[in-house]
């Protein structure tokens, strides 16, 4: 039984997943996302503006 629980550790320590690392990409990818929609929005506005002009 210890033997397994110990092969079980070894296994999980190299192939598991780490959840705290995940979710700061997560929020770290969502980050991007508004800062990209953020330029979209000002390229927008820009365009509008332009278009507008003429």
């Amino acid at each position: 039984g210890a033997i397994l629980k110990q092969a079980t550790d070894n296994r999980d320590s190299i192939s598991a997943v780490n959840l705290d690392e995940e979710a700061a990409k997560l929020i770290q990818f969502e980050q991007y996302y508004q800062a990209s929609a953020q330029i979209i929005q000002v390229a927008r506005n820009l365009f509008d503006t332009l278009i507008n002009t003429f």
